[in-house]
Parts: C-alpha cells; structure tokens; sequence
C-alpha cells in the first residue's frame, strides 16, 4: 500500500504540474502564452497523470481487501512487488492519451472559459472509440472499488461482531 500512495503522490504532483499550473498561467495572463506546442502536446499530457492517479485509487482500496481477506497472502508482498503493480498501471494509463495522439494530434483548441488547451474529440473515429476507453478507464475502475469496497465493509463488520463475541 505504501508503494501505492507514493505513485499516487507522485501522479498527483504531474497533475498539478500539467493542469494546473499552466491554467493559472493562463488565467493570470488573461490567454495562452505558454506557446503552441505546449498548447498541442498539452491535453495529451494533462490527461494521463489524471488517469493513473484514479487507477491507482482503484488498486489500493483492492490491495487493501486482499491484505485483510487474505492475510497470509499479503506477508509475501513486497514494496518491488507494490512497484511493478503501480508501474504496469502506469504504462495501463497510456491508452487514453495514445488513442488521442492517433486518432488525431491536431485536434486541440483553447477555451478562454476554462483558461486551457482542449482535446475535441470531434474525429469520426471517436464515435465508437470515445464509449470504449470510457468503459475502460471508467466503468472497469468504479467496479474494482465497488467491488473491493463492499466486501471490504462486509469483512470489517464481521470482524468486529467476531471481536465483540469474543470479548464477551
């Protein structure tokens, strides 16, 4: 879990560095200045840490059901291990970006209403495209917490019932 929460601190870091501080840029200069190419490149980069940081929320909250449930399991991970998993979701989250990059690159516009570079998903590509790394990178996630979640919930109170029993 702890090798967890460092590569979430350090998507969490990238996100600060690719959205936010060039929207405050913007919004201070009152327009884009920080140029074209960070403009074009900048959506692309923008979206990945995002994604990485939501999957690696997904994957501790199931590390943390799989440490409780199966406890004898959990001693023989390790923080390499705990590595190799976030890394392998690092590479994971490339998808949507990639998608973006050949679909196509040129598709980036500023709004002056959110004071950042935007993807526009305007290819006829993205009719059939956009749904499925939706479900990819949406749904699949949201069913890994739920699904980790609930029975997590389900365990503790049983545990707890089973330590008051117990205790008399």
């Amino acid at each position: 879990i702890v090798s967890c929460i460092q590569h979430i601190a350090v998507a969490d870091l990238l996100v600060a560095l690719t959205a936010v501080l060039p929207r405050l840029v913007s919004l201070v200069a009152e327009g884009w200045v920080l140029g074209d190419l960070l403009c074009a490149v900048g959506p692309f980069v923008m979206i990945y840490p995002v994604t990485v940081s939501i999957i690696l929320i997904c994957v501790m909250a199931t590390s943390k059901l799989v440490i409780l449930k199966f406890p004898a399991v959990s001693t023989d991970l390790t923080a390499r291990k705990g590595h190799l998993v976030c890394g392998v979701f690092w590479v994971f989250a490339l998808n949507i970006p990639t998608a973006m990059l050949v679909v196509d690159e040129t598709d980036v516009t500023y709004d002056y209403r959110t004071y950042t570079c935007h993807y526009s998903f305007s290819a006829p590509t993205w009719n059939w495209l956009e749904p499925l790394l939706a479900m990819i990178n949406s749904i699949i996630p949201n069913f890994l917490v739920v699904g980790s979640t609930i029975p997590l919930m389900v365990y503790l109170i049983k545990a707890r019932q089973v330590s008051r029993r117990i205790r008399g």
